[in-house]
């Protein structure tokens, strides 16, 4: 039921989370490479993840491949619908190509918990109820984060990209929020 002192829409739902390790993994051995994904460096970095420098096999056509797999898509089942599109790379190829995978699981496990224990009004969607109630109506739906530096925030579809310490700081969330509703963020398509 409606109630009229509760300024959050009855009917508007939002879904959050962070991005799940497998994509934080591509976006560290990326970043290990030097490929420009055009997004901040990861915090904290995947230092010792990849031994030496870029794999031999690493002709720019490659790495753009890998670039592109970084694209965000549905998956059909998944509560929070985004992935790594096409990677299809196991570690055993991974290891080929000089990761150290075991550092690499070691860095994604190593990612802090998202707090549950945050109480409702100071969840940042809800700390400035206006700004999101506009970027959902112009269509947000999901609210993904990635341990990044600070500064990036991104659209995919219904989906906010956007890094932690943004999130965290509610004047540079209310922008990022404006900047969605107003259609005026970065797309990834």
């Amino acid at each position: 039921m409606p109630d009229p002192t509760n300024p959050w829409p009855h009917d508007m739902v939002l879904r959050s989370a962070r991005a799940e390790p497998q994509v934080l993994a591509t976006l560290a051995v990326a970043e290990a490479w030097r490929i420009d994904l055009g997004i901040p460096a990861l915090v904290p970095a995947p230092i010792g993840v990849v031994v030496g420098d870029r794999p031999l096999d690493a002709a720019p056509r490659a790495l753009t491949a890998w670039r592109d797999a970084l694209v965000p898509t549905r998956l059909p089942g998944v509560e929070m619908p985004y992935g790594v599109r096409g990677l299809g790379i196991g570690d055993d190829r991974l290891r080929a190509l000089g990761v150290d995978v075991d550092a690499l699981h070691r860095w994604t496990a190593s990612m802090p918990a998202e707090r549950d224990d945050v109480p409702l009004d100071e969840q940042p969607e809800r700390r400035d109820i206006p700004s999101t109630v506009l970027a959902w109506e112009a269509g947000l739906v999901d609210v993904l984060t990635f341990p990044l530096g600070g500064g990036w925030a991104a659209r995919a579809d219904s989906t906010l990209l956007v890094d932690e310490t943004t999130r965290r700081d509610p004047a540079r969330y209310v922008d990022v929020l404006l900047a969605f509703a107003g259609d005026a963020l970065p797309r990834i398509s």
